[in-house]
């Protein structure tokens, strides 16, 4: 039950730090295109230094703690849901990424950027 808590707790508080450091990032690069300035071409501080989608990893950490606690309360099949978001998940990273490297202005930045960093899981640069 503590092993389950701690993975759906903590998965919740790093979607909602993730999120909210996204929200602040796009924010702060509507202000600069209000002023003239050119937006900053991608999000690489915070929990995104270490993670491409750490928002992606806090959602299904959460949702593989709610399954964990589940099992553990006799129902395994609840887990069946957290592989499902989990499979969900891949093709929508898929396309943001390929959004992502369809925009010119951002597009060498963000090839060095996956080269180091991790997709979901928040880990050390390569």
């Amino acid at each position: 039950d503590t092993l389950a808590a701690a993975v759906a707790a903590g998965g919740m508080a790093v979607a909602a730090v993730a999120d909210t450091q996204l929200q602040s990032f796009k924010v702060k690069n509507e202000q600069r295109k209000a002023v003239g300035l050119p937006p900053l071409p991608l999000l690489d501080t915070g929990l995104w230094y270490f993670s491409r989608h750490p928002n992606y990893f806090g959602e299904l950490s959460w949702w593989w703690g709610v399954g964990l606690f589940a099992a553990r309360l006799g129902h395994p099949e609840a887990l069946a849901g957290a592989a499902i978001n989990t499979l969900a998940m891949v093709p929508v990273t898929f396309m943001v990424e390929e959004r992502m490297m369809r925009v010119p202005s951002r597009r060498e930045e963000w090839i060095a950027y996956v080269e180091c960093t991790s997709v979901w899981v928040p880990l050390p640069k390569r």
